[in-house]
């Protein structure tokens, strides 16, 4: 069996050198780090884990609190942070909270008995205080939702802009009656849609009536009722955001069972293109989230921060607005 000293002598380099590549740090050159794996791969070298997290304190396991499995927009998230979690030879420890507190607390409590080097967060529902508090000891990033004007770095996409870009396309196709189906849920992401959504249609001078501001949950019974409510007001709109896809698939059904015509009457523009996007009738127009880069970035932030950075900034990744069938 290879040792440490063998990818050493291999590489050319010295055995502190393949250690520091071997735990990620910064202080390497290119060249080195690759002359390094390439003597990993061709002597099939493998670390051995277990005594240097004796020796360390360290789990090689990283912490992923997630609201709930229901939702299918974390498949591609979880997915991404998996492979990259990988590559740096550390595993996941999946925990929901069901956007509760205490469980919420309970699965933050394997970082103190380091079952876990650092946590990422998908949706924390805990106070900014409380967060700050546990990562003074412990790293933690936030992914997707996160506490506004917080210290803890995390990444997202521009939500704001992504709705303000979808509703514009709206208003650019001739659209003035133009609704919203968002969520009672106190989700930065929903406030930062709403903000944009209810920007663009002051930007073109468009008014809002309350009645076209209706707030349920991500489910797709959320968006055929809320459809069906605003498809018998007096003055129905003639396109609707939703705030999520699978929202916007139930107002594919309820445009359909109301016997309409989605775009032709109704259109509908959805958020996340996850897969139901393009498997709904007529496929769904969408705004794109980079699920999968989305995780790939979290983990390789949460992994600076276990390394000594201690600069990890805010970060927005690009999203792209799809059109379809239902626009």
């Amino acid at each position: 069996m290879a040792s440490i000293q063998d990818v050493a002598e291999l590489a050319g380099v010295s055995v502190a050198t393949v250690s520091r590549v071997i735990n990620n740090a910064n202080n390497v050159s290119p060249q080195s780090i690759q002359k390094v794996r390439e003597a990993i791969n061709t002597l099939h070298y493998s670390p051995n884990w277990a005594s240097r997290n004796l020796r360390s304190k360290k789990s090689n396991m990283i912490l992923i609190v997630i609201p709930e499995f229901s939702n299918p927009f974390w498949g591609d998230i979880l997915e991404g942070m998996d492979q990259e979690a990988q590559r740096n030879h550390y595993k996941l420890i999946i925990a929901t909270s069901h956007s509760n507190i205490d469980q919420e607390r309970s699965a933050l409590s394997l970082l103190k008995q380091q079952q876990a080097d650092g946590a990422i967060l998908l949706s924390p529902v805990l106070s900014q205080s409380e967060l700050i508090g546990i990562d003074q000891k412990y790293p933690i990033i936030q992914c997707c939702e996160y506490t506004e004007n917080s210290t803890l770095p995390h990444v997202s996409i521009d939500n704001y802009t992504a709705t303000y870009e979808a509703t514009e396309y709206l208003i650019r196709m001739g659209h003035q009656k133009i609704a919203m189906i968002s969520s009672t849920n106190h989700f930065v992401s929903t406030t930062q849609r709403e903000l944009g959504f209810n920007k663009a249609l002051s930007q073109y001078n468009i008014s809002l009536p309350d009645r076209y501001l209706l707030r349920g949950n991500y489910s797709f019974s959320s968006g055929y009722e809320k459809t069906k409510q605003l498809l018998s007001s007096q003055v129905p709109p003639s396109a609707i955001v939703a705030i999520s896809d699978t929202v916007a698939a139930g107002c594919l059904a309820a445009i359909d069972h109301s016997r309409l015509s989605c775009p032709k009457d109704v259109s509908v523009i959805g958020f996340d293109n996850i897969q139901l996007s393009t498997m709904v009738h007529p496929k769904l127009s969408t705004v794109s989230q980079p699920r999968n880069q989305l995780g790939v970035s979290a983990v390789q932030m949460l992994l600076d921060r276990l390394n000594g950075n201690t600069d990890v900034q805010p970060t927005f990744l690009p999203h792209e607005l799809v059109i379809r069938q239902s626009t």
